[in-house]
């Protein structure tokens, strides 16, 4: 992917993803304390990563470095449109599992717990999934356990 194709850049602070990210927990009816990990798209496009970070710190403030990061486009590759519907599966399995996938070749996500790890067992009720695009367009969700 390259940025410059579409003539978009993100805004540096991630503002539309923080609104989608709002608007997501809002129509779940919970707060940000409420998120036990998070799956953003993490395309590898320097800017988009940058502003999901920015994203993150600012919905979750100070918390933010104690959520786990899921990161799936090193394991998996970038898949596009399609990398939704991807990491909508991976929470599912993740709150099914209560366990989190391990991370390779993630490194340097100053102020996120987003480095290599193995896999681990985790308590986990809520995860939120978010994937903004080149485009400018952003969505979130968040899957979560009923029982």
């Amino acid at each position: 992917f390259c940025p410059d194709t579409l003539g978009v850049d993100p805004e540096a602070d991630g503002q539309g993803i923080v609104d989608a990210i709002e608007a997501a927990l809002a129509d779940a009816g919970m707060s940000p304390d409420a998120i036990d990990a998070i799956i953003p798209f993490g395309m590898g496009v320097t800017l988009v990563d940058a502003a999901e970070r920015a994203a993150i710190h600012t919905v979750f403030g100070a918390r933010a470095a104690q959520i786990p990061i899921i990161t799936l486009t090193p394991a998996i590759g970038n898949c596009g449109a399609g990398n939704g519907a991807i990491a909508a599966a991976v929470a599912v399995r993740c709150l099914t599992e209560q366990r989190l996938p391990a991370r390779i070749n993630t490194a340097g996500a100053v102020g996120l717990d987003a480095n290599a790890c193995a896999t681990r067992a985790a308590k986990l009720n809520a995860i939120l999934v978010f994937t903004p695009s080149l485009g400018g367009q952003n969505a979130a969700a968040i899957i979560r356990s009923i029982a």
